[in-house]
C-alpha cells in the first residue's frame, strides 16, 4: 500500500512540488492553488503516517527525511524544466555560472537536443501495473497539468496535458497508450487528445479529480470535467425520429 501511496505522491509533486535535502531536515512541498488537489497531497501524506503543515494559502509541506529518500528513490529529481532555464527557474547548481556543462554538483542531468535536462522520471514500474492503477496515475497527473480546451469549432475541442521535461512527456505517452488511449504531441511539451473516441475514453477510464477547476484562462472556476462533458456532448450525433 505505501509503495502505491509513494508513487501517487510523486505523481503529484512531479507536476507541483518539490523534495529538498538540507543538512538539517528534508523538505517536502506541494504547491497549488486548487483545494482538490492540496486536499489529495494532504490525504496521501497523512496516509503515509505523516504531518502535513500548511504554509500560506496553497503550499503545503512535509518534514521527512526518511519519506524524502524513499520518494528520491522513484525519482531522483523533481524539477521539470531544463537546467538553465532563466533566472527565475533555473536550477541553483547554474547560479552564477555562464557555462552549464560542467560536473553538476546536484544530480546527473540528462542531454536532449543539446539542452541538460534534471533526471526526472516517473517510477518505472508504473508502466507494470494494471490499466485501472495506471489511469489513477494519469488522473492525478492530468488533474495538476492537463485541461479540456473548448474550440470556437467542436472540431478543435480536446484535452491537453503540458510536460516540458522530454522524458516526463515520454513516459506518459506510453502511459495513455498502454490504456489505449490514442495520444498526439504539438510542439516541445504539448500532448493532445483529440480523436471522439479516444475523448471518450479518456472520461470512463482516466477524468480529472473531482471538484478540480481550470485555475486560469477564459473557463476559470469551471469543473474540468464538467468541461470535458460539454465538449463530449457537442459530438453527440443527433438523434432522429
Amino acid at each position: 500500500m505505501s509503495n502505491t501511496l509513494n508513487e501517487l505522491a510523486v505523481m503529484l509533486l512531479i507536476a507541483e512540488g518539490n523534495v529538498r535535502i538540507r543538512k538539517r531536515d528534508t523538505t517536502i512541498v506541494f504547491t497549488n492553488k486548487s483545494r482538490v488537489l492540496r486536499d489529495k497531497f494532504r490525504e496521501i501524506g497523512r496516509k503515509l503516517g505523516q504531518k502535513v503543515h500548511e504554509k500560506g494559502e496553497k503550499q503545503l509541506v512535509i518534514y521527512s527525511k526518511h519519506l524524502g529518500k524513499e520518494l528520491l528513490e522513484l525519482s531522483k529529481s523533481f524539477r521539470t524544466k531544463p537546467c538553465d532555464s532563466g533566472k527565475q527557474n533555473a536550477c541553483p547548481a547554474t547560479k552564477g555560472r555562464t557555462n552549464i556543462n560542467h560536473s553538476c554538483s546536484i544530480c546527473n542531468p540528462i542531454i536532449v537536443g543539446g539542452k541538460k535536462f534534471p533526471p526526472t522520471t516517473f517510477p518505472e514500474n508504473i508502466l507494470k501495473e494494471k490499466p485501472d492503477k495506471i489511469a489513477e496515475y494519469l488522473r492525478i497527473f492530468c488533474s495538476c497539468d492537463g485541461g479540456v480546451v473548448v474550440g470556437n469549432d467542436k472540431r478543435n475541442d480536446e484535452v491537453i496535458v503540458r510536460v516540458t521535461h522530454p522524458k516526463l512527456r515520454e513516459q506518459t505517452v506510453k502511459m495513455f497508450k498502454s490504456i489505449g488511449i490514442d495520444v498526439k504531441t504539438r510542439g516541445k511539451s504539448l500532448i493532445y487528445i483529440k480523436k471522439v473516441s479516444d475523448l471518450r475514453k479518456f472520461k470512463e477510464k482516466i477524468g480529472f479529480l473531482d471538484g478540480c477547476e481550470a485555475m486560469r484562462g477564459k473557463h476559470i472556476g469551471i469543473e474540468k470535467n464538467q468541461l470535458l462533458n460539454f465538449i463530449l456532448n457537442r459530438h453527440n450525433p443527433v438523434q432522429t425520429g
